[in-house]
């Protein structure tokens, strides 16, 4: 799970559309929370769109606010291999 986890933020990071889209199913739904801009994100290609359509930052940020969420709650030791 983790290992899957890491290459998922690693797609986001790199803006790779092809591989974010393998992680959705064609009818997925995305949901933001109550007052973002995004609203919801329907199908694969929405979501992959997002993702590369906000370039390098947003995967970095994602990432480390996941890494420190994780660690957080789980201990230091909880996120190693990210």
């Amino acid at each position: 799970m983790e290992q899957r986890i890491g290459a998922y933020f690693a797609a986001c990071t790199q803006a790779d559309k092809p591989r974010l889209m393998s992680y959705f199913t064609p009818d997925a739904i995305h949901y933001f929370p109550l007052g973002s801009p995004l609203g919801a994100l329907r199908g694969a290609e929405a979501n992959a769109d997002c993702w590369c359509g906000s370039g390098d930052r947003r995967g970095r940020t994602l990432s480390r606010r996941l890494t420190r969420t994780c660690a957080a709650m789980n201990g230091p030791d909880a996120m190693r291999a990210a």
